[in-house]
């Protein structure tokens, strides 16, 4: 992970984290770290999958914070 994401990842979980909630990391497969441990409050789901344009992802509405 580039060091860049790690600082935009940990203000982002820092602005926007909500204890025990749901969030879904888009493409963050563990290759040079993770952003796991920026969210340590929540329940962290990391999906590493190819969505075609216009696809909906494999969540029900509103279901990850």
């Amino acid at each position: 992970m580039h060091n860049s994401a790690l600082i935009s990842g940990n203000a982002f979980a820092e602005a926007y984290g909500i204890k025990d909630g749901i969030v879904v990391d888009i493409g963050g497969r563990n290759v040079n770290g993770s952003l796991k441990s920026a969210f340590e409050d929540m329940k962290f789901i990391c999906v590493d999958i190819i969505v075609e344009p216009g696809e909906k992802l494999p969540f029900e509405d509103e279901s990850v914070d």
